[in-house]
């Protein structure tokens, strides 16, 4: 039978480096951390090989201009991040989903993080 429900994919997580519904002013670099807590334990931090992140511009509920596809996060010892360069960015509300792949599943976190690019 099909396994309907992961455990080992209920990760808790965090991020740091953006707020949510935040303005932040083009040209800014950030560094954007996803914290991944392990399922068993979570007050411990883990890194998981396979996190990616989108970025994209969600005009309706049916409709969404993509910008970033998904890319891979970096891996650190205890951390997962990208860099965030605003510079090329037209000033208008954003939306970051991420995703983590695991053992042949893969678990998306929609909407999670919007920021807006201010001038």
């Amino acid at each position: 039978g099909y396994k309907t429900h992961t455990p080992e994919l209920d990760f808790r997580y965090g991020f740091r480096g953006i707020k949510r519904d935040e303005p932040i002013k083009k040209g800014d670099i950030r560094k954007i951390y996803i914290d991944i807590k392990s399922p068993s334990n979570p007050t411990k931090q883990i890194s998981v090989d396979n996190v990616f992140y989108k970025i994209y511009i969600k005009e309706n509920a049916y409709n969404e201009t993509l910008i970033i596809d998904w890319m891979p996060l970096n891996v650190g010892v205890c951390e997962n991040w990208f860099v965030l360069d605003t510079s090329w960015m037209i000033p208008q509300s954003y939306t970051l989903d991420f995703k983590v792949v695991n053992k042949q599943t893969v678990k998306t976190y929609p909407e999670q993080i919007k920021f807006h690019v201010i001038e």
